[in-house]
């Protein structure tokens, strides 16, 4: 979007910065990690507001300081070429073809022995139609999903999801710009089907992330999903 409407603090960019280079200094190598964030795109910002080009309300000395606090957090990945996956790449689509090593680019391969994938982001639900008033959510009838900066162009990963709810709240009808629980749970289904015995860590870090792992307490979903095979 706009450099001038968005936000001046990143929510995900520093922890993915800060996860990379410890994961480094752990001794992971750079081509195990795949990052997908706005780490050049959040920069390029940083710079435009600290040379004064934005013309925000906020005084270019606030932008120099974020902009060199956010050179540290990245360090490690900026000095390794920085995010795999930039600018318009953010987007729901681009986590659904890396997780599952589909498509050109830097993907999971096929014959990775454990993987361990990190979410850092906003997160909030909707009602499945739009008919459902928005409240507390309600188990059966909420689709909880995760915000990312850009739509998806993989239109096919929202065939199964019920976006209906999407137009109204919060959601503000933006739904190629979220990635669903019920997604995240038919990529990891997709996981396991393929390679039953690779361990598989998620770590979701945004609010109300609790609500994507709510199949493993229903009973109906593990069935279909066969979760306990």
């Amino acid at each position: 979007g706009d450099p001038m409407n968005r936000d001046f603090m990143h929510t995900s960019v520093p922890f993915i910065g800060s996860a990379y280079g410890q994961l480094r200094r752990a001794g992971v190598q750079s081509t195990n990690i795949i990052t997908i964030a706005q780490v050049q795109e959040y920069m390029e910002q940083l710079v435009k507001g600290a040379h004064g080009v934005l013309d925000t309300g906020i005084e270019r000395k606030f932008y120099a300081a974020q902009m060199e606090r956010t050179r540290l957090q990245c360090k490690e990945l900026l000095e390794e070429g920085c995010a795999d996956w930039d600018y318009s790449d953010v987007n729901p689509g681009t986590v659904w073809s890396v997780l599952l090593g589909e498509g050109p680019g830097k993907v999971v391969p096929q014959d990775c022995q454990a993987l361990l994938f990190a979410i850092y982001s906003h997160g909030d639900y909707h009602s499945t139609t739009a008919s459902a008033a928005q409240g507390a959510p309600d188990y059966l009838s909420t689709e909880w999903f995760v915000h990312l900066p850009h739509p998806s162009q993989n239109a096919d990963m929202y065939e199964f999801v019920a976006t209906e709810g999407a137009n109204a709240g919060c959601a503000s009808n933006r739904h190629h710009t979220y990635l669903y629980g019920t997604q995240i749970r038919q990529i990891l289904h997709k996981l396991f089907h393929r390679n039953p015995s690779r361990p598989v860590l998620g770590l979701l870090n945004y609010c109300t992330s609790g609500g994507v792992l709510d199949f493993m307490r229903r009973d109906s979903v593990r069935r279909a999903f066969g979760t306990d095979q």
